[in-house]
C-alpha cells in the first residue's frame, strides 16, 4: 500500500488552485502548484508498470475525479466540488489533496464543521509516516491545512483551538507569515493583548512584509490592543494610520472617540464620533458614544438626543463602558424650561379577588419613552395574589428595564395590561444574563434557561400555564449534566 500511495503522490497533478483562504486574505501557501514543488528522483513509470489493471484505472479515475473538482473550485462551484472530490475520496481514501479542497470547498458554502472534518482527516492520514518531512510538499500541504482549519475555529470562536493550529502551521511552515498575523488576531480576542501586539510585530520582520502596511485591519486591531492596554497615545497613533488609509472607515472613528474620552478630551471625542455617525447612522453604538460625550460637557439637551436616537436603534442601556447611561436617562425626564417631569407608576398587588390592593412600590424617578420605561432597581417584595403595574392610573402595556444599584441593567420585563406577558430576561450586577423565559397572561409559560455567573447553563426546561412541563435538565457550573426530569401538564414529576 505504501508503495501505491507513494506513486498516486507523484502521478496526482493538479490544473490550477483556486484562493483558498476563506477570510478573503491572500495566502500564497494554498494557491502554489504542488507540482512546483522539488520531486525526488524515482521514476513513476516503472513503477506503476508494476501496478495492476485495476490499481491503474483507479488512479486514472481518481485523477479525473479530482480534476474535474479543481475545475469546478477555481470556478466558484463549489457544490459540484465537493460532489467530485467525494467521488475521488470514494475511489483511494487516504490522499490527502481531495479532502483538502474538498475542505475549503465547505468551508466557502459555511459547512465549518464539515471543513474541519475534511482538514482533520488529513492530519490523521499522518502521511509524515509515508513519505517523510520533505517528500512533494506534504510537509507545506500540512501546514496549510493548520492554518486552514485555525481559520475556521477562529469563525467559531474557538480561540483556544484556533491559537493551537495557527502554531503549528507556523512551526511546520516557519515562512507562512499569515500564521503569525493571525496569531495576534487571536491572541487579542483573547484579551492576550500584550502578545497579540508582538504578534504583530513579528510581522514586520518578514519579507513579504510590506503589504500590511496597508493593511488597516492589522492597524485597526493593534490600536484595539494598546487601548485595552490603556496605552491611548499608541491607540491614537494606529487609528490614524487607519483613517489615513480609509476616511471612511467608521468603526475607527469611534474607536478613536473612545481614546480621546479616555484622556478627557470630551470636544475631540465628540467629533469622531459625529463622524462615525455621519458615516453609518443606523448604528445605535455610536449615538450612546456621543451622548455620553455630551453629557461629560453638560450638553444634556443633545445627549438627551442621542441616547433616544440609540435606545430606538435597539441599543439597550447598561451594557456598554459607560453605565452611567441612566444619568442621562435621567437628563432627558427634564424640559427645556428646567421644570422636572413628574408622572406616576404604581407596583399594585391585589389580593386574588381583585377587590383590595396594596402598593409594593410608588415610583417618581425614571424615564419613559414610547413603549417602554426604565426604572430603579425592581422591588423585591413578593405578591401572594395578582401583581399589576399602573402608569397614569392605567394598567401599562409595554417594557419595562430595571436597574442594580450599581446602573447596569438588572431585568427587561413586559408586561400586557398591567401584568406579565411576553419576554423576561434577568441580569448578574457584571451584566451577564442569568436566566431568559416567557411569561402569558402573568403565568411563565415557554422555554425557561437560567445561567450561572460564568455563563455556564445552569437549567433549562418548558412552562406551560405556569408549571413546569415535559423535559428539564440542570447542570453544575462546569456544564455537566446533574439532573434531568420529566413533568406532566400539572407540573408533577413524574
Amino acid at each position: 500500500m505504501k508503495n501505491i500511495l507513494f506513486t498516486l503522490a507523484l502521478l496526482v497533478s493538479f490544473s490550477s488552485f483556486g484562493q483558498a483562504n476563506i477570510l478573503n486574505i491572500k495566502n500564497p501557501n494554498t494557491t502554489k502548484n504542488l507540482n512546483t514543488e522539488e520531486k525526488d528522483e524515482f521514476n513513476p513509470n516503472e513503477t506503476a508498470e508494476r501496478l495492476s489493471k485495476k490499481e491503474e484505472q483507479n488512479i486514472e479515475r481518481f485523477r479525473a475525479a479530482q480534476d474535474r473538482g479543481l475545475s469546478r473550485f477555481d470556478l466558484l462551484d463549489y457544490d459540484g466540488a465537493i460532489v467530485d472530490f467525494t467521488k475521488a475520496i470514494e475511489i483511494i481514501p487516504n490522499i490527502p489533496y481531495p479532502y483538502y479542497y474538498r475542505g475549503l470547498s465547505k468551508s466557502n458554502l459555511d459547512d465549518y464543521n464539515g471543513a474541519i472534518r475534511d482538514f482533520t482527516k488529513i492530519i490523521e492520514l499522518d502521511l509524515y509516516d509515508h513519505f517523510g518531512l520533505n517528500h512533494h510538499g506534504i510537509p507545506k500541504l500540512y501546514g496549510d491545512v493548520y492554518y486552514e482549519r485555525g481559520n475556521i475555529k477562529f469563525i467559531l470562536k474557538d480561540y483556544n483551538g484556533a491559537l493551537a493550529d495557527f502554531y503549528q502551521a507556523g512551526s511546520i511552515d516557519p515562512s507562512n507569515v499569515y500564521a503569525v498575523l493571525w496569531i495576534g488576531y487571536t491572541k487579542n480576542e483573547l484579551k492576550d493583548h500584550n502578545g497579540a501586539i508582538k504578534a504583530f510585530n513579528e510581522v514586520l520582520g518578514f519579507g513579504n512584509a510590506k503589504e500590511f502596511v496597508e493593511d488597516i485591519e492589522y492597524y485597526y486591531t493593534r490600536g484595539i490592543a494598546k487601548f485595552e492596554l490603556e496605552d491611548y497615545s499608541g491607540a491614537l497613533t494606529e487609528f490614524a494610520k487607519v483613517i489615513a488609509l480609509d476616511p471612511n472607515y467608521d468603526y475607527a472613528y469611534a474607536q478613536r472617540a473612545r481614546c480621546h474620552y479616555a484622556v478627557n478630551n470630551f470636544q475631540k471625542a465628540i467629533i469622531d464620533s459625529s463622524n462615525a455617525i455621519e458615516l453609518n447612522p443606523t448604528n445605535g453604538y455610536y449615538y450612546y458614544l456621543r451622548a455620553w460625550h455630551n453629557h461629560k460637557l453638560g450638553e444634556n439637551l443633545n445627549a438627551c438626543t442621542d441616547i433616544k436616537k440609540a435606545i430606538e436603534l435597539d441599543i439597550t442601556i447598561g451594557g456598554y463602558e459607560y453605565d452611567e447611561g441612566f444619568d442621562i436617562l435621567a437628563a432627558c425626564t427634564q424640559k427645556i424650561d428646567g421644570k422636572l417631569e413628574k408622572e406616576h407608576i404604581e407596583d399594585r398587588c391585589y389580593a386574588d379577588n381583585l377587590d383590595s390592593y396594596y402598593i409594593n412600590k410608588d415610583y417618581e424617578d425614571f424615564f419613559i419613552n414610547k413603549d417602554f420605561i426604565t426604572l430603579e432597581e425592581e422591588n423585591e417584595l413578593s405578591c401572594s395574589g395578582t401583581r399589576i403595574i399602573y402608569y397614569k392610573e392605567n394598567k401599562y402595556t409595554g417594557e419595562i428595564f430595571y436597574k442594580h444599584e450599581n446602573g447596569k441593567l438588572k431585568s427587561k420585563v413586559n408586561y400586557k395590561n398591567g401584568i406579565l406577558d411576553g419576554s423576561y430576561e434577568f441580569y448578574y450586577e457584571n451584566g451577564l444574563l442569568k436566566l431568559k423565559t416567557n411569561y402569558k397572561d402573568g403565568r411563565s409559560d415557554g422555554l425557561y434557561e437560567s445561567y450561572y455567573e460564568n455563563s455556564q447553563l445552569e437549567s433549562k426546561g418548558n412552562n406551560k400555564e405556569g408549571y413546569h412541563y415535559g423535559i428539564w435538565e440542570s447542570y453544575n457550573d462546569e456544564g455537566e449534566l446533574l439532573q434531568k426530569n420529566y413533568y406532566d401538564e400539572g407540573g408533577f414529576d413524574d
